[in-house]
């Protein structure tokens, strides 16, 4: 079985200074004392949850509580220990039992919705991340594990709104933009799987998704787009009526000036993939030299098409800034190896100096992401 793991909060450090905390009625030589015994069960306990050797760990844990009952990171990381060992049942008992402790921390609520929903207890953890965000506003988390509890279930239609939700308590939590991306990929309107991809890949270059965002940008491309023997481009990522909140009106699908800058960008660009071939041999859809010649000068046609004035937004602002830069050839080709790893190496051991300056950049002027920036597919809730 495949789940996703709640976050650990202990922390060594922490354990021994709370525990110092905790018992001030003892003699300050004993309190050490118990407080490195503890912090070294604990780190073992720790250690061995990482080994996957869970039953050893909960010895740990339980050698913690017979030195101190109350002290709450032992009662954690043993329902983890249960939570990884798929008693998900027993993992929610030990986290409501602990809770009379005080003290709840957003990691115990995820472990126990997380928990409900392998048990299949859809309501049940439904209700806990929607308590998880009530106590924690800020938490996205929350909403995302919703999201992907609905999926497949009869509850399926909520997911999206539990992601825009996400977006909405915090507009930086990048799994956000990476389940997005998921779920908008080949559906109508795909221009947004590739809009959340790329959003996820400015945000997370090193992150969890990243490869699995590279995929999808790459594959949605070369989906969306085909080339005719004679290097014309057909784009056919919109096709439906969906709009976006940023639009100046609703009656502009943000997926029609998205293709016009494209076929405009496309215009008189002979296709990299059937040059030196026969028409037989001519492939119809792009590699990488054609996307990287393609979003550059869409990047172009959609400012000097004023496009950026119905659907203002922090993405294409970040690309029109490398552009003025001279970066936007290197983010474009860093955007889309996954596409074609041999072309990409070759085009930056022949443009060395180029990609170093862009990863400088890059590094230093990375987008800050706001509810008022983002581009998204829908009106935000309560925006």
């Amino acid at each position: 079985m495949q789940f996703s793991a709640p976050l650990r909060h202990y922390r060594a450090l922490g354990v021994l200074l709370s525990i110092i905390l905790w018992v001030p009625q003892l003699h300050a030589q004993d309190s050490t004392r118990l407080a490195f015994r503890i912090s070294q069960l604990m780190d073992k306990g720790a250690l061995l949850i990482d080994k996957g050797l869970y039953q050893k760990a909960l010895e740990q844990f339980e050698e913690v509580l017979k030195l101190d009952s109350t002290y709450k990171d032992a009662h954690y990381e043993r329902a983890l220990a249960y939570y990884y060992m798929e008693d998900f049942a027993q993992a929610i008992a030990i986290t409501q039992a602990s809770w009379a402790l005080g003290h709840v921390h957003e990691d115990d609520i995820i472990l126990i919705a997380n928990s409900f929903d392998y048990l299949n207890q859809l309501d049940s953890a439904l209700y806990y991340y929607e308590l998880g965000l009530d106590s924690f506003p800020q938490a996205a988390s929350f909403m995302v594990e919703a999201a992907i509890a609905c999926m497949g279930t009869r509850l399926d239609s909520l997911e999206e709104a539990y992601l825009l939700r996400a977006l909405v308590a915090d507009p930086t939590y990048s799994r956000t933009y990476a389940s997005l991306a998921g779920d908008m990929q080949g559906k109508q309107n795909e221009v947004w799987a590739v809009i959340y991809a790329e959003m996820y890949l400015v945000m997370a270059p090193s992150g969890e998704h990243t490869e699995a965002m590279r995929q999808i940008l790459f594959d949605t491309y070369k989906h969306n787009v085909a080339f005719a023997g004679d290097g014309r481009a057909t784009i056919s990522f919109a096709s439906g009526p969906v709009n976006s909140s940023r639009s100046a009106s609703a009656e502009l699908p943000f997926g029609i000036p998205f293709e016009s800058a494209l076929v405009a960008g496309a215009a008189g660009l002979k296709s990299y993939a059937n040059q030196g071939n026969s028409l037989k041999q001519r492939r119809t859809h792009p590699g990488l030299l054609d996307l990287v010649a393609m979003r550059v000068a869409f990047t172009e046609a959609w400012f000097q098409a004023e496009y950026h004035e119905a659907f203002p937004n922090v993405l294409f602002q970040f690309h029109q800034e490398l552009q003025q830069a001279g970066h936007l050839e290197a983010y474009t080709y860093w955007l889309f190896r996954h596409g074609d790893p041999v072309t990409f190496s070759q085009w930056q051991s022949q443009n060395k100096e180029a990609y170093d300056d862009f990863v400088d950049y890059f590094n230093q002027h990375s987008p800050e992401y706001t509810v008022d920036n983002i581009l998204v597919h829908r009106p935000l809730p309560g925006q």
